[in-house]
């Protein structure tokens, strides 16, 4: 049973290209062929009833699945400037959007003033004309030197 203790007939002078290990966790021995099975063979004159001669192995597993750890990357380079890429682009688009609505604003605002301005002025004038008018009435030449002025 030298096996069993890890040593080895073998004279081998190459390493081994494939080592797997397997750790017992229990193990028993016992000697076989037993008597019993001695008179069963025994009947056989032919039958070398050696216990060198036979073997009797047991072999069980003591779970049949088993755990593979693979490590890989999350992301590789092309997925990882996908990603910036795409958050760059979302950005800058957005941007792009953010001044045209700026733009927009700016020239909505513009004109509100402009035309709040030329209302002004059209309210001043409408006033100035009132007066002139209402001057006239009275005969005044001055109103009419101002309406004069005003045009």
């Amino acid at each position: 049973m030298k096996w069993l203790n890890d040593e080895s007939d073998c004279d081998c002078p190459l390493p081994a290209c494939v080592e797997s290990k397997y750790f017992i966790k229990s193990a028993s021995a016992g000697r076989w062929p037993s008597s019993k099975s001695r008179e069963v063979y025994g009947k056989h004159e032919d039958a070398p009833m050696n216990e060198e001669n036979y073997v009797s192995a047991s072999i069980y597993f003591s779970s049949f699945s088993y755990e593979e750890n693979k490590e890989t990357a999350d992301k590789d380079i092309i997925s990882t400037l996908s990603t910036v890429g795409g958050s760059l682009g979302l950005c800058l688009g957005a941007s792009i959007i953010s001044l045209f609505e700026i733009a927009e604003l700016i020239g909505i605002l513009g004109r509100r003033w402009n035309k709040r301005r030329l209302l002004r002025k059209r309210e001043r004038l409408s006033s100035i004309r009132k007066k002139l008018v209402e001057d006239d009435g009275e005969g005044g030449g001055e109103a009419q030197e101002m309406k004069d002025n005003a045009s």
